[in-house]
């Protein structure tokens, strides 16, 4: 599909063109709606998409409620939290991202918070994240968007291949051997992932050059091609890339941040600031002066609001992968059993334990009550809490 539309609005006139392009076989593709802005944008709007939680299990314990007060405090109009997207393959105990299960906790909460801050603060509802070569968890983003159960979603690759076998991703080989076949993977899945349309924004893309995700270090003419179709990609389908406050540092002192967004601007990117939120005290904004000053060197034009409004969730349930289910108290027993602290308690008595229910360890979201019962109990009653 490729239509042009004119229009007139208050003397201003032009043509608007949609394009739409069907890649996956037996999928349909379809245009759900379209919203025309008019107007120059704004240059005052202070927007943050990238903002995480303690949910994702290395953003301390701060609490929703600290992040929105800074960013009202340093003068935001909109804040979106997009936490490390839980998925459904991941119902384990992670240093990464939560619990899949814990994510209608993470709907609700930050639902009813843009109730309560209605007025003064745009509060949204996303997730960064990951794409796993071959569209592994398509079906599941799909799933969300589709049923409004998120305003948006941050395409946040760190790494490009998911294991099924464990249900864990693989991080790349970080030699210079490896370095072109590490933008290539990155590439190729982001460009599979941008062709699906189901996402706005793209976080730190340039995140191969950081250890742990690629750790290129020699950015080469084979490399630029390809970041260039990235971009090239990012520009067609209307997926803003994203400058990460983050990564300030680096872009001061590499000369491959450099280059990397020299080819952003030749291809003419929308670009917006993410401040990536690990803590309140991120909401800097010195630190947010540094990365306007470093866009400007560039030639960059900065986006301050990408316009992304609010949706009403459908009542649909959890996405579920085929054949699995919501874990019943007599599950967290069995996944308690295999908890460390379980382990200790078994560990300490000569007899079998016994467990009664409700439990939920380890997860963090349902309260819990464990007792356990020994022929020994002056173990128990010795041992230290």
């Amino acid at each position: 599909m490729n239509k042009a539309y004119a229009f007139a609005v208050n003397g201003q006139s032009g043509e608007i063109v949609i394009r739409l392009s069907a890649t996956v076989a037996g999928k349909l593709s379809y245009i759900k709606s379209v919203t025309i802005y008019t107007g120059e944008p704004s240059t005052t709007a202070k927007t943050n998409y990238h903002n995480h939680t303690y949910r994702c299990r290395h953003a301390g314990s701060y609490t929703d409620r600290e992040y929105i007060e800074a960013a009202i405090s340093n003068g935001y109009t909109a804040i979106g939290f997009s936490d490390h997207v839980m998925l459904p393959y991941i119902t384990y105990e992670n240093s990464v991202r939560g619990i899949y299960w814990e994510s209608t906790e993470y709907y609700n909460t930050i639902r009813a918070l843009q109730n309560e801050y209605q007025g003064k603060i745009d509060i949204l509802l996303g997730w960064e994240s990951e794409w796993a070569l071959g569209g592994l968890f398509e079906d599941y983003y799909r799933y969300l968007v589709d049923n409004n159960l998120v305003d948006y979603l941050i395409l946040g690759n760190h790494w490009q291949i998911f294991d099924t076998s464990s249900n864990r991703f693989i991080a790349p080989l970080e030699d210079e051997a490896h370095e072109l076949e590490n933008v290539q993977n990155y590439v190729a899945g982001a460009i599979e992932a941008l062709d699906t349309g189901l996402f706005t924004i793209m976080a730190h893309p340039e995140i191969f050059f950081v250890k742990g995700y690629g750790n290129v270090q020699n950015f080469t003419p084979v490399m630029k091609d390809l970041v260039r179709a990235m971009c090239e990609k990012a520009k067609e389908k209307g997926v803003a890339l994203e400058l990460n406050q983050g990564y300030i540092d680096n872009m001061e002192t590499l000369e491959r941040y450099t280059e990397f967004w020299k080819i952003v601007k030749e291809v003419g990117n929308t670009v917006v600031i993410g401040v990536d939120a690990h803590y309140p005290g991120a909401y800097n904004e010195s630190v947010r002066n540094r990365v306007i000053s470093f866009a400007n060197k560039i030639g960059l034009t900065l986006t301050m609001d990408l316009g992304i409004t609010r949706k009403t969730p459908k009542n649909v349930p959890l996405f579920r992968l085929e054949g699995q289910y919501e874990p019943t108290d007599a599950n967290y027993v069995a996944i308690a059993k295999e908890n460390l602290t379980w382990g200790s308690i078994r560990g300490l008595n000569a007899s079998e334990n016994a467990v009664t229910l409700p439990l939920a360890l380890p997860s963090s979201f349902r309260d819990c009550t464990v007792t356990w019962s020994s022929d020994q109990p002056e173990v128990i009653s010795n041992a230290e809490p």
